[in-house]
């Protein structure tokens, strides 16, 4: 060894000593340059020794040796087979030579085994063979195929040696061994019999024999006997897994063997395991499982068990060390990127003798929970400009991510990497003018700690614009207006040019022109035709403006289109026709400066007609014809309108009348008493002559209704017959004629019929005692003429009834009126005059009856009493058929309404359904139709004599000026003034010939009667009023018939 300075200069006689403590210790020997030693003897045990070397000349210092000493290698020569016949002996001898010096070595211990025999052989250097070494053996062994195997074990301190095999082949007598099965399984670490028959070769067993078994691994032993030829031995299947062929030999009688296989299988094993983990990256995580013994149910320890995930490898430990045993685990740091399908971590279990399947997990590599988010929910910006989208790169506990490398990605603009501003927050800059219009999604996404992506809205708009315009427009129809606006760009003030403007009103389009062609820039005009009809409401103009990345509105200018002044104007406003006429209504159409309108569409509309086309005449007339006989009676109002021009309208009224019927009648009859009259009458159509068929015509006389017959062989002739059965008499009876038919004027007129007394005879019996008769006639006379005087004042009752009212007993009240008037009246104040009546006059009298009549000239108050109320009637006359009647509506009253008047409360509105009562008992339709008012001039009824001679002179038949004149000694002139002066008033009807009214018949006969009572001529050039001639004279010639005077 060397001892220097530290540098490196030799240090020369210095004392070093060594020592070490089988060694023992000494001083080393110098060689110069710094360089010393030792010697050493290796006599002394194999081993490795550690020899520390020091001085302490300069400062103690020291270093250790080692030395190795070795045993001495060798070699042994032999004879390596060796045959001999069972119970022979036989000789082995060996030489033993030391190698490393080429000398015999004496002294060796050498042991031999072979099967149960064992011993040593002698050493033949006591007889001056040093190295060899000998032995006799007997061979006790059976005879068989394999040989035997004679093991010899050197032994010599500080010599190494080799175990020595010698083959012994024992030639066998002739015997057979068989194992009971031909394989023997069994899993390792188990016990096991395998069991053999031992058999001379006739098939005696053999017993006592000595069979042993052989194996490398197993080694070799002895069976048991079992009897009969069968002999075992007992395997521990510790030994490595594999298949084992085991010789079972015996040389008992020769050498004979057999073949044993014996299959060791490894330990069937179960492994409990988390097979699936999931795990963040860049952590952690903790893998265990459990190893089980499954044949032994035990766990199983001392196993190897390694793992690879991708990379990364190792080991897992055995937890047999902290005392629990079958368990292994290991810590793994997932230094792993996330994705979507799972790693797979592979365990491989190893142990000698065990059977392990290999065990795979699956392991999920979670990102790191990162956020990515945009500063704003959406990001948004004009057309041409530029924006900052920033956002926020945070873990998922909110800390911010410092120094990532975000990246944006979009389809247009394509890829790149944020920029960070700090605090967690990164942005990228965007000019928009890269961009289209619209809405644009932004992926910005980073991968440091696991993929993170979000989404950033950009929402670029176009440029914003102002319009300036005319908010409305006026127009009259057909005129042309001009329209022009003003486009500005609001966020850069500019004028707008280029824009596409397109125009609707109503059917009329087109586009405005761009001034900026002329140098006047966001300047747009058109010039549009207003060819609409006026109306009320306006109408929209709509403006649609385009310009890529500009935003506009559409606008909406309304126009009102006011119409040119126009009118129509109807030649006659008022037409008046008669049913089955043609009549033309007939419009002009004007402007308002009297100029026709021509080629108008004129329409007209009656509810009735329904709608439909003027015809144009010329000249701005127009017109329309009308069958009256597609209508029916009555007044039309007709509407005349035209909009071409802004709508006109106007109102004509048509009036279709019925067609007025002309009945040729004789002027008067004159018949006898007791024979049948023929009345006989023609009917045309005053309007156009033609005969009337189809009517119904009717006759009235004496209370007897009938009918005339109508002629199918002579149009328009109608006859029929009346039994004349009364007396002769001065003044004629009235035959009553009404003529109806739809569409027709309702005709009515009389007949006079003169009943005379027939021509002289002889004078009959009863004429001879006529005086006898006559009293008994009279007396008849009397008593029918009061009961046909009844009659006849009864007919026609419900026509006298003007009001009804119940009148509630106790407390006054009208409960319920009825009117059959157009006068109104307060049926309050009516109930309380009449309760007020009644008392003063009950009062007066000092009579306890109750008053049943208030006469008042032409009105009477007809009264009747109930239990709890008052019946009253204001009627023309006081008959018993309407006293009659009024007490059956009383009875009726009471007894539908018993509970309510009992118990009334003043409330009349319970009673307000009594009308169906009402019209039960009173005949009201017909009262109220008889009761239509018929206008009818104020004319006198008393008339001069001249009148009277001209009226008599028609009434018997004259028809001409002259002839009357002549007849009455008058004038022609006077009396054409005298016959137009009562036709003019009614007393002379002339539509087809002259003949005397019903009026004309009255005015004879009060003329007459005034005669008779004053025998003075009276000219009353204005006869009292009608009212008044009914109340003076109407019941009296109800009930005496007057009779018109020749």
């Amino acid at each position: 060894m060397t001892y220097n300075f530290s540098d490196g200069d030799p240090i020369f006689n210095a004392n070093l000593t060594y020592f070490e403590s089988t060694v023992g210790s000494g001083n080393l020997n110098e060689l110069g340059g710094g360089l010393y030693y030792f010697t050493v003897n290796s006599s002394i045990p194999i081993g490795t020794y550690s020899i520390l070397v020091s001085c302490d000349d300069y400062g103690y210092s020291s270093a250790q040796i080692i030395l190795e000493v070795n045993s001495i290698a060798t070699e042994v020569n032999y004879t390596s087979a060796i045959s001999v016949e069972t119970l022979d002996t036989f000789n082995v001898r060996i030489f033993v030579n030391d190698t490393d010096h080429n000398l015999p070595i004496s002294g060796v211990n050498v042991t031999y085994t072979l099967l149960s025999l064992n011993g040593n052989l002698s050493d033949e250097s006591i007889i001056g063979n040093p190295g060899y070494y000998n032995k006799t053996i007997n061979v006790t062994l059976s005879p068989r195929d394999v040989p035997y195997y004679l093991v010899l074990t050197l032994d010599k301190e500080n010599y190494s040696f080799s175990q020595i095999y010698i083959s012994i082949t024992v030639r066998p007598i002739t015997t057979n061994i068989f194992p009971l099965e031909s394989i023997y399984e069994i899993f390792y670490n188990g016990l096991i019999n395998l069991t053999v028959t031992y058999n001379f070769s006739d098939g005696d067993p053999i017993l006592g024999a000595n069979l042993s078994y052989f194996e490398t691994t197993l080694g070799l032993g002895n069976l048991n006997e079992l009897g009969g030829g069968l002999y075992y031995f007992t395997v521990n299947s510790s030994i490595p897994i594999g298949t084992y062929s085991i010789l079972i030999s015996c040389d008992d009688y020769g050498y004979t063997s057999a073949q044993i296989i014996l299959e060791v299988m490894p330990i069937a094993t179960e492994v409990n395991y988390t097979s699936a983990i999931s795990v963040e990256t860049l952590d952690t995580f903790d893998m265990r499982i459990f190893v089980n013994d499954t044949d032994h149910n035990l766990p199983i320890t001392g196993i190897n068990i390694s793992y690879t995930l991708e990379t990364l490898n190792g080991n897992l430990m055995d937890e047999n060390t902290i005392g629990n045993p079958g368990y292994y685990n290991t810590t793994i740091n997932a230094t792993l990127t996330p994705r979507d399908v799972p790693y797979y971590l592979v365990i491989n279990l190893e142990k000698e003798n065990y059977t392990f399947n290999q065990v795979i997990i699956s392991i999920s590599v979670r990102p790191i929970e990162t956020t990515i988010l945009p500063t704003e929910p959406s990001f948004q910006i004009y057309y041409n400009a530029l924006i900052n989208i920033t956002v926020s790169y945070n873990f998922s506990n909110g800390d911010p991510i410092l120094g990532s490398n975000l990246s944006y990605l979009e389809p247009t603009i394509g890829t790149s990497d944020l920029l960070e501003l700090g605090g967690g927050i990164y942005y990228f800059t965007v000019n928009s003018s890269h961009l289209g219009i619209g809405t644009h999604s932004f992926e910005i996404s980073c991968d440091d700690y696991g993929f993170t992506s979000s989404q950033a809205i950009l929402i670029v708009r176009p440029i914003q614009t102002e319009i300036i315009y005319n908010s409305s427009i006026s127009v009259k129809t057909l005129d042309s207006f001009y329209l022009r606006i003003y486009l500005n760009d609001t966020d850069h003030k500019y004028p707008i040019s280029g824009a596409r403007i397109n125009y609707s009103l109503s059917t009329i389009m087109g586009n405005l022109t761009d001034e900026s062609i002329n140098g006047n820039f966001g300047y747009y005009n058109a010039t549009i035709s207003a060819t609409l009809q006026p109306r009320d409401a306006s109408y929209n103009l709509i403006l649609t403006i385009e310009k890529e990345n500009y935003s506009f509105s559409n606008i909406v200018i309304p126009v009102v289109v006011k119409p040119i002044e126009t009118y129509i104007y109807s030649l006659e406003p008022f037409f008046e026709v008669s049913f089955k006429d043609l009549v033309n209504i007939s419009v002009s159409y004007n402007f308002t400066n009297g100029d026709p309108i021509t080629d108008a569409n004129l329409s007209y509309y009656e509810v009735s007609i329904g709608l439909s086309e003027l015809k144009e005449l010329g000249n701005g007339l127009y017109y329309l014809t009308i069958n009256s006989s597609l209508l029916s009676i009555g007044t039309y109002y007709i509407i005349v309108s035209c909009d071409d021009f802004g709508f006109t309208s106007i109102q004509t009224v048509l009036k279709i009348n019925p067609i007025q019927v002309n009945a040729s009648r004789p002027s008067s009859l004159v018949d006898y008493s007791g024979v049948t009259s023929i009345i006989e009458i023609w009917l045309r159509d005053e309007v156009y002559n033609d005969p009337i068929t189809g009517a119904n015509v009717s006759f009235f006389f004496q209370g007897v209704q009938g009918y005339l017959t109508e002629d199918t062989e002579n149009e328009g002739r109608y006859f029929g017959s009346i039994d004349i059965e009364v007396p002769a008499s001065e003044d004629p009876y009235l035959i009553v004629i009404q003529i109806q038919k739809e569409n027709y004027s309702t005709e009515t007129f009389t007949i006079p019929l003169n009943v005379v007394i027939p021509p002289s005879a002889p004078t009959p019996w009863y004429i001879q005692w006529g005086w006898l008769l006559g009293i008994a006639a009279a007396l008849g006379a009397v008593v029918a003429g009061y009961k046909i005087r009844g009659k006849w004042r009864s007919r026609n009752w419900e026509q006298k009834i003007n009001r009804l009212y119940a009148i509630h007993s106790k407390d006054g009240v009208a409960i319920y009126e009825r009117s059959l008037t157009k006068k109104k009246m307060d049926s309050q104040l009516a109930s309380a005059a009449l309760m007020g009546i009644t008392g003063m006059v009950k009062e007066l009298t000092s009579s306890e009856r109750k008053l049943k009549t208030i006469d008042h000239m032409d009105k009477k108050v007809i009264f009747e009493y109930g239990n709890r109320i008052i019946g009253a009637i204001l009627a023309d006359g006081d008959l018993p058929i309407i006293r009659k009647k009024l007490q059956e509506f009383i009875t009726n009253f009471e007894a539908r309404y018993q509970a309510q008047l009992m118990a009334w409360n003043g409330d009349i509105a319970i009673f307000k359904n009594i009308d169906k009562l009402t019209n039960s008992i009173f005949p009201f339709a017909t009262i109220v139709k008889h009761r239509e008012p018929v206008p009818e001039k104020e004319v006198p009824l008393i008339i001069n004599q001249e009148l009277l001679a001209v009226l008599n002179s028609v009434n018997d038949g004259l028809k001409e000026s002259d002839l009357i004149a002549a007849y009455n000694d008058l004038k022609v002139d006077q009396v054409t003034l005298d016959l137009a002066f009562l036709i003019d008033n009614g007393f002379i009807d002339n539509k087809n010939d002259l003949n005397l009214t019903e009026k004309g018949i009255k005015a004879i006969y009060h003329t007459k009667k005034k005669i008779e009572s004053e025998e003075e001529n009276i000219i009353i050039p204005t006869g009292p009023k009608k009212d008044e001639i009914n109340s003076s004279k109407g019941e009296k010639l109800e009930e005496d018939k007057p009779r018109i005077p020749r």
